[in-house]
């Protein structure tokens, strides 16, 4: 399954099997889209059913901590390049 997310899909066109998110997207793209999700669902809470409760204690406060930290550094980062 790796021929899907190879840039523009050239292998996958001669393959006949075009999977269209594979044209638009590149893997870098796919990851960008899943670390945003990760970030919100951790910074919000949200947790499936059945879990402990961590929004509100002190790991999470520290986690939280830690990617304000990280979004700082890349706004830095960005704006000096």
């Amino acid at each position: 399954m790796s021929w899907l997310f190879l840039g523009r899909g050239t292998v996958a066109r001669r393959r006949c099997q075009t999977c269209m998110l594979s044209l638009i997207m590149t893997w870098l793209a796919v990851l960008v889209v899943v670390v945003l999700i990760a970030a919100v669902a951790a910074v919000t809470g949200l947790k499936p059913k059945g879990t402990r409760h961590v929004a509100r204690t002190r790991l999470m406060g520290v986690a939280r901590l830690a990617l304000l930290a990280i979004l700082i550094l890349f706004a830095y980062l960005a704006f000096r390049a």
